[in-house]
């Protein structure tokens, strides 16, 4: 009988211990369980996170050093363009330099504008004669000028009669701040 009480003792000892241990189980290692699992994920997509910003920070850096220099040829560009109010200075440098060369304008014709939100495109068609060279050397004397303008459309045409003059149409298109806005 002793061993029969000693069988239930164990018996029951090892039922309370698997109900213990289920206990252990079921309400403390699994919910930490499912948390350590939930924190190690976190902790990866942290880390993911971080190497991808790593990465990202030479390209910031990289892209404030362009801004930088966009803005530096921004404001250069801006100090060159003339005003609104300097253009009739800027025609009169024009026909200087078509003096100078030794040119004859046949005709200034200033055609629209286009407008832009800071600053304006003034295209003037030019018309001229004179020698090769010398519509060359307006050319360059319009390049030198601190000013940006663009050549849009040069035609050079040889008259019926041969007088060592040609015939030229240049399209400018000059830059101008509008006018009413501030720097």
């Amino acid at each position: 009988m002793e061993q029969l009480n000693s069988r239930r003792t164990n018996t029951v000892l090892a039922l309370v211990i698997i109900v213990i241990v289920a206990s252990y189980v079921v309400f403390v290692f699994l919910p930490n369980r499912q948390e350590a699992i939930a924190t190690q994920q976190l902790l990866q997509t942290d880390r993911a996170f971080i190497s991808q910003a790593e990465g990202l920070a030479v390209a910031i850096a990289t892209a404030e050093h362009e801004l930088a220099l966009v803005e530096q040829y921004t404001r250069e560009w801006s100090e060159r363009t003339p005003r609104e109010a300097d253009l009739p200075e800027l025609f009169a440098k024009l026909n200087q330099l078509a003096t100078i060369a030794g040119v004859t304008t046949v005709g200034i014709d200033p055609m629209p504008a286009v407008k832009h939100e800071t600053m304006q495109q003034l295209p003037v068609k030019l018309a001229l004669t004179g020698s090769f060279r010398e519509i060359f050397n307006l050319l360059m004397g319009i390049e030198n000028l601190p000013m940006p303008i663009w050549v849009d459309n040069l035609q050079i045409e040889k008259p019926r009669q041969d007088t060592g003059n040609v015939k030229c149409e240049i399209t400018l298109v000059m830059f101008a701040h509008k006018s009413g806005i501030s720097d």
